[in-house]
């Protein structure tokens, strides 16, 4: 029988593939069909692609958010796509000096006003920039998101070469980092490579490449050793239920529990039996005195621990 996994895979991407092709890949390995990405990633770069398996794909949404990227942003040569797979738009030999560098790296640490390269899956009236971008279609203007860039560390500048380390929130295109920061020196630039060394909870240093997955799916006890539980890594609080609760959260009915240090203070609280995650509950307003009412939003009713 083939078994049914559940958890997350830190699978460290390739060049050359798109997120979507390393799912492909992962379903045909694991032979399930229930498998999704949490964060997209340019076909030329590589690094951190955290992989939901099983009933965990409906768990993606509460995984951190927070990114770390090294990026290599070639000045004086804006492209169209704001990476080299581009056309070149123009060239500049007017390369600035490494102060000049630093000095206009600044506006590019804490909030930011982004947009988004012209090639890129956001959607715009219903359709992907890219898309449209590719029939000649693109539009004026595309609408600004807001990110933030917790950290932004220069690594070196070998003109014409800017080395950056980048440690941002969900949503943060470094294509535009790279576009901007050369605008602003007033010789263009764009993104040469990139690697995600992290994302949330999953570091590159200890993730899985597609070839060693593939290896391990030939032993059920070899993919569970790198099959990652959802409870050992979701930031949220958790409460031990009895069996009584965890039927009760299947059936959709919330619980009425004590408002204590077991319960945390985070919007959604994992119920655990016997360490086995039933469900994700969201913590109501109501309640009051010592009780706090937790309302059941993600069910997992026969889930198990990873790799059951």
């Amino acid at each position: 029988m083939q078994p049914t996994y559940f958890g997350f895979l830190n699978v460290a991407k390739p060049s050359g593939i798109t997120a979507h092709d390393v799912v492909a890949i992962v379903r045909k390995t694991l032979r399930m069909k229930q498998v999704g990405h949490g964060g997209t990633l340019d076909p030329a770069a590589t690094g951190v692609l955290p992989v939901a398996v099983g009933k965990a794909t409906r768990l993606l949404r509460f995984l951190a958010g927070d990114k770390t990227y090294l990026a290599d942003i070639q000045l004086g040569l804006p492209t169209t796509t704001d990476d080299t797979t581009g056309e070149p738009i123009a060239e500049s030999n007017a390369i600035p000096n490494a102060a000049q560098v630093e000095l206009q790296l600044d506006a590019f640490r804490g909030a930011l006003r982004q947009v988004p390269p012209m090639y890129s899956a956001v959607h715009v009236d219903g359709r992907r920039l890219y898309e449209m971008a590719r029939k000649g279609e693109a539009p004026d203007s595309v609408p600004e998101r807001h990110v933030v860039v917790l950290s932004l560390e220069l690594l070196s500048y070998q003109p014409p070469l800017v080395t950056v380390r980048i440690h941002c929130s969900a949503g943060t295109y470094i294509r535009s980092i790279a576009r901007d920061l050369g605008a602003k020196l007033g010789c263009g630039g764009c993104l040469k490579s990139l690697v995600r060394e992290q994302a949330g909870p999953f570091k590159l240093s200890n993730s899985v490449a597609l070839d060693e997955l593939k290896r391990r799916a030939e032993d059920v006890s070899l993919l569970r050793e790198v099959l990652v539980s959802p409870q050992s890594i979701l930031e949220l609080d958790s409460y031990n239920i009895n069996e009584g609760q965890a039927l009760q959260l299947q059936r959709g009915q919330p619980l009425a529990v004590p408002a204590d240090e077991k319960t945390g203070e985070s919007e959604h609280i994992l119920a655990l039996l016997e360490g086995n995650l039933i469900a994700v509950c969201k913590r109501m307003p109501e309640g009051g005195g010592s009780l706090v009412k937790i309302q059941p939003e993600v069910v997992l009713t026969d889930a198990n621990q990873a790799g059951g």
